[in-house]
């Protein structure tokens, strides 16, 4: 595994050769490729997967928990007269409390490496946030040198971005504030 800046370079470095510049594929491009790609997988292979799960009328509600539903596939199983009304599929309904058995630890972990993996994204770009905005400091300050002014062109987009995200948040807080 190499370091965190590694690229995978796919330019050619023949100076004659007139191919055009593929863009730089990142160590970490990589990375995400084949966790979607393994996930994409292992989720095509989960039986019924692909299936149209549109429900008309009320939409998707679980009214009972699964030990509910459990509770009344032993009942019917154990009553000819329920098991005479037909409004149960026992062999399905077993199967759909396996699946949902099986399955949830996996959706679990899959959302735990999700919430882990957004935390890491978050706490990494807050520190590179307030690296930016202290080396932004500096260079208002630099750029008052009349020696520097190839830095102005670099604060004033600077300035303008974070004031136009500064005025968007201000924006969207009055949207949200309820009026009295």
């Amino acid at each position: 595994m190499g370091t965190a800046n590694e690229t995978i370079d796919s330019k050619s470095t023949d100076a004659g050769d007139s191919a055009p510049v593929t863009p730089t594929i990142t160590l970490y491009q990589k990375l995400a490729s084949a966790m979607i790609a393994v996930v994409s997988e292992a989720a095509a292979a989960v039986p019924g997967y692909g299936d149209d799960l549109s429900i008309s009328g009320k939409g998707v509600r679980k009214p009972v928990p699964p030990e509910v539903i459990a509770m009344v596939v032993a009942a019917v199983e154990g009553s000819p007269e329920l098991a005479g009304v037909g409004q149960l599929d026992v062999r399905e309904t077993r199967d759909t409390l396996q699946f949902s058995q099986a399955f949830r630890p996996a959706v679990d972990h899959l959302l735990s490496v999700a919430r882990r993996l957004t935390l890491m994204m978050d706490v990494r770009e807050a520190k590179a946030g307030r690296n930016a905005l202290n080396t932004y400091s500096i260079a208002l300050r630099v750029v008052r040198n009349p020696n520097t002014t190839h830095l102005i062109v670099h604060v004033e987009n600077i300035r303008a971005e974070l004031r136009r995200r500064r005025i968007g948040r201000i924006l969207k807080a009055k949207q949200q504030a309820p009026e009295t």
